[in-house]
């Protein structure tokens, strides 16, 4: 599908329920149409080096892997997977006439007010709330069961280093020096591999491997009673069966962007009073390894968006989030380079 397919079906409410006038959210992976009760969300035929939704079967196949996944940590809000069909009136989400065109997953809508995103803009995420977050990851990573053969240290090489891929796109925007902080990174990367990827094999073997969430930062969580995490990564095995430490980095760093910190630290010591997962003194350089590479997946992603439709706005705030991403790696990077 693309874009003008699916503002049809939101100008022809064309989906069961809504009395209301739907929203459309786009990301840079997906379209989500909001309703009065649900939301459903159609995946970009897009085609990333860590990210391949560009035919029917594979878009189809990832919304199955989204609703099983997810329902692991949010089975309330995760309910079916629904077709799209192309009708004679234009696409369609559910009904049973016309060819299928694309899935859609289907969920319960949720309150938005209580996204944690929103709740730190106003100031309003408490220490407890963060603690009854721990709690919940604490208890999601307890109940899956440990992986082995899963680390790759060329893989994480390989990973780490895709940054890459957007030096191009900053030095055409002007920023030289964000580029020359990529190469500056993935070469201290590449010398903390040599260096420390053992430990990342010792990990494994000492059963701190999972497949987690792999997304764990603001805008994925609902902070209910008791809160709910939504939107792990679906699409690629690699950045979801991963260290317990680089699970949590995610939510740290993400604390460090929203210029929380103490929330982030809250966050680490209540899980590490019920999971002690740094056993190690060289564990607490892997978890600020961690953080950086979780910075790097940010800047990453936000370097890829598509700007073809960007306005002037929207290009200066795409701007502003790759120098916020771009200088908390730098901030991360010189810490590690101050002890290794």
């Amino acid at each position: 599908m693309n874009l003008a397919q699916v503002e049809q079906i939101v100008a022809q409410k064309a989906f069961p329920d809504s009395a209301n006038p739907p929203e459309l959210i786009s990301t840079h992976s997906s379209w989500v149409i909001l309703t009065d009760r649900f939301a459903y969300k159609i995946k970009q035929p897009v085609h990333f080096s860590f990210m391949d939704f560009s035919t029917l079967e594979r878009r189809r196949y990832f919304c199955q892997q989204e609703l099983e996944l997810n329902q692991r940590l949010a089975p309330d809000i995760y309910l079916d997977l629904q077709e799209v069909h192309d009708t004679e009136d234009g696409p369609q989400i559910s009904g049973n006439t016309g060819n299928v065109m694309d899935y859609a997953v289907r969920m319960k809508r949720m309150e938005s007010s209580k996204q944690m995103d929103i709740l730190l803009d106003q100031h309003a995420v408490t220490p407890p709330q963060i603690v009854a977050l721990a709690e919940q990851i604490v208890r999601f990573h307890r109940k899956i069961p440990a992986l082995t053969n899963v680390i790759d240290l060329d893989n994480w090489q390989q990973t780490f280093n895709d940054l890459n891929v957007i030096k191009d796109i900053v030095r055409q925007e002007e920023m030289p020096g964000t580029a020359d902080l990529i190469d500056r990174g993935v070469q201290w990367s590449n010398r903390f591999l040599e260096q420390h990827g053992q430990r990342f094999i010792e990990r494994e073997k000492e059963g701190w491997v999972v497949e987690g969430h792999g997304d764990l930062h603001a805008k994925n969580i609902f902070l209910t009673d008791p809160p709910v995490v939504f939107d792990c990564i679906e699409f690629s095995q690699e950045l979801r069966q991963i260290d317990v430490l680089n699970e949590i980095a995610f939510f740290c760093m993400d604390m460090d962007a929203l210029e929380q910190p103490d929330l982030g630290t809250i966050f680490l010591q209540a899980y590490l009073e019920q999971i002690p997962c740094m056993p190690k003194d060289e564990d607490r350089l892997l978890f600020d390894y961690f953080k950086l590479y979780r910075a790097n997946v940010r800047l990453k992603v936000i370097g890829l968006q598509d700007r073809q439709a960007f306005t002037e706005k929207d290009t200066r705030q795409w701007k502003a989030q790759v120098t916020t991403y771009a200088l908390l790696f730098q901030n991360y990077l010189t810490k590690l380079e101050q002890v290794f």
